[in-house]
């Protein structure tokens, strides 16, 4: 981005980033786009908000910011948190605590096979994360691995499994990843320090 916008091609330095999720059992969809020097109005519905980007802690080195709190359903998992937005990272990781509660709030627990947080009984509450005083919720269709990708991951039939998982309880141990990021659009402004969000397309 530095060098687009040094040789003129950009006149901000602004990312935006689509993603879609996978369909059925594929794995290969052609499911993202990157906007250099700007948004793409059409991957978005409603208005883009921004939160402010971190500029101390662990999460400043990367696109950091601030979360006020975790939910499941109306049960709070954790609050006054930070963490990092990253388009790098499949899973939606949470800090330990926010996680066993998690797991304690819908039943589940581990699995040992996977590393997922698995289910014998389907979660049915939203899960929510509020950044200042917006809350972004993922409907169980949302967080939970839809059964057609099952074989690809060698999920056993019958259980349900979450994209949400253990962050753990030090460092960097909050990251909002594509699960997240597939179902809202995001902005990345370097220019002006902060990060954006808005309803996917």
């Amino acid at each position: 981005m530095d060098n687009l916008k040094s040789q003129g091609s950009i006149t901000t330095e602004v990312l935006g980033v689509s993603f879609k999720p996978e369909s059925g059992s594929d794995t290969d969809d052609a499911n993202g786009e990157l906007t250099l020097g700007g948004v793409d109005t059409a991957k978005y519905t409603g208005t883009l908000t921004y939160f402010p980007r971190l500029t101390s802690g662990t999460a400043a080195a990367y696109w950091g910011i601030s979360i006020a709190s975790f939910t499941y359903g109306t049960t709070t998992l954790a609050s006054s948190t930070s963490g990092i937005v990253d388009t790098g990272t499949t899973l939606v990781y949470i800090p330990t605590a926010a996680y066993n509660a998690f797991l304690s709030a819908t039943g589940g627990k581990t699995d040992s096979s996977s590393g997922l947080a698995i289910f014998t009984t389907k979660p049915t509450a939203n899960f929510g994360i509020t950044f200042g005083s917006t809350t972004y919720t993922l409907t169980p269709a949302q967080y939970l691995v839809p059964t057609a990708q099952y074989s690809v991951f060698g999920l056993t039939s019958g259980k349900y499994y979450a994209w949400i998982n253990d962050g753990g309880s030090s460092g960097v141990n909050t990251i909002i990843g594509q699960k997240f990021l597939e179902n809202y659009y995001s902005v990345y402004d370097t220019t002006n320090s902060r990060i954006g969000f808005a309803t996917a397309a």
